[in-house]
């Protein structure tokens, strides 16, 4: 008999392990405070898809995910362990692909920079490789391709070898979109030199043909290199500036290279800033690039200043003196094409005010919400300036009694504004 012991013992403990799976946790959220978004009568559709993430705290000074909607809370600690996996890793936007597509998103991630969808296709394409036995240096790099037709639910699915000269440590994926069958992929491969301390970064664009299933294109357009075993007070930065998924069809992705510094604050703390930055707008369509001339004035100051691409427009956001100034620059005039100015709502300063342009519109909301105050969220369309919503979040009395505090990290919608 004892020598099934391990095996009994081994086979509870994979019903007790796969039973935290598949059970939900006991809810721990019964004490704390139920919070809620507030919409107008009139504004209901466009409030039935907001979705606010944040950390509530009390007197234990422990935070507590969860996010907010017009249904009520949702906090981390109330979910299985499969649900909590699905609201670490995945924000709003892949939730709502999980529910609506939970077949197709099995086995995938949840950043919607592999993603592309419209009306009728939903695509998917992600960087797989093996690691040898140092721990890094990508082995067999391929693309994994999934494409879903909405209609039919035919899928597509097919791997694709890089070419044999692409030596790099790690891929990642920044911008997929799906022109008359041809898959066009933004991708970033980074790569480190041991012996020089040299971290390189190359961006390149792959055309993937989806109905011959081969890799027709692999273009360089921009590369990065960077010394990171010597001391430096100032650092270059490649970033890229892209559409979130689900919009229009995009001409261009933008990006940025910068040079950064740390400054010391008075309060111990370090904010890094911006001494110069350049431009560098690629057309996806003429597959020709050409450095923007951004006026010094609307240039952004460090990374809290709001960049956002949308069809051939590049918004500069910056917070200042409680008022939002937005200028939107037409990359193919290469001229500023609109400038206008938000008020934040009252009472809130820079360091209590949340802004952010989600699908091309504007939300701008407090940061904080305690016992004594609820936070306003405001939505315009930045085009016309038009204010679209006028909404709250709110606490319930539990709030009030222990003087507990909520902090808002992201808004956003569950699906994107021209699906509604």
């Amino acid at each position: 008999m004892k020598r099934y012991y391990k095996l009994i013992s081994l086979s509870l403990f994979t019903i007790v392990v796969w039973a935290g799976f598949f059970i939900p946790s006991i809810p721990a959220s019964g004490n704390q405070p139920e919070f809620v978004i507030k919409t107008q009568d009139d504004q209901k559709e466009l409030g039935h898809h907001l979705v606010v993430s944040g950390d509530y705290s009390d007197n234990d000074n422990i935070s507590k995910f969860l996010t907010i909607s017009e249904e009520g809370s949702d906090y981390f600690s109330d979910r299985s362990y499969l649900s909590q996996k699905e609201m670490l890793y995945a924000n709003p936007g892949a939730e709502q692909l999980i529910k609506d597509y939970r077949n197709f998103m099995r086995g995938k991630g949840y950043d919607l920079k592999s993603f592309y969808q419209d009306d009728t296709t939903l695509a998917y394409v992600e960087i797989d490789s093996d690691i040898n036995f140092r721990g890094y240096e990508s082995i067999n790099p391929s693309f994994q391709v999934d494409v879903l037709d909405k209609e039919t639910k035919d899928r597509t699915t097919f791997e694709l070898k890089l070419t044999k000269n692409s030596n790099f440590d790690y891929g990642d994926i920044l911008f997929v979109q799906l022109k008359e069958n041809e898959l066009q992929v933004v991708a970033s491969l980074s790569s480190f030199d041991h012996e020089k301390g040299i971290d390189s970064e190359e961006y390149h664009l792959f055309a993937i043909d989806v109905e011959n299933q081969e890799l027709i294109n692999d273009e360089l357009i921009l590369e990065n290199e960077e010394n990171i075993t010597e001391s430096q007070s100032e650092w270059q930065s490649l970033d890229v500036i892209s559409a979130e998924t689900g919009e229009n069809d995009q001409n261009y992705i933008v990006f940025m290279k910068s040079v950064q510094e740390a400054e010391s604050l008075p309060n111990g703390e370090e904010r890094i800033f911006m001494k110069d930055s350049e431009f560098i707008a690629y057309n996806l369509e003429s597959k020709k690039q050409s450095k923007l001339d951004i006026p010094e004035e609307i240039q952004p100051e460090d990374y809290d200043d709001s960049l956002h691409l949308e069809g051939n427009n590049l918004y500069f956001s910056k917070l200042k003196n409680n008022e939002l100034d937005m200028s939107s620059y037409d990359i193919s005039e290469q001229t500023i094409a609109s400038e206008q100015t938000f008020s934040t709502p009252e009472r809130d300063t820079e360091e209590s005010t949340y802004y952010g342009i989600e699908h091309g519109y504007l939300i701008i909301a407090g940061r904080y919400i305690t016992n004594e105050s609820d936070a306003s969220i405001i939505i315009y369309d930045p085009k016309s300036a038009e204010k679209i919503y006028d909404g709250e979040i709110s606490a319930d009395d539990k709030m009030k009694a222990v003087k507990g505090e909520l902090a808002i990290h992201d808004i956003t919608f569950t699906v994107g504004l021209n699906e509604y």
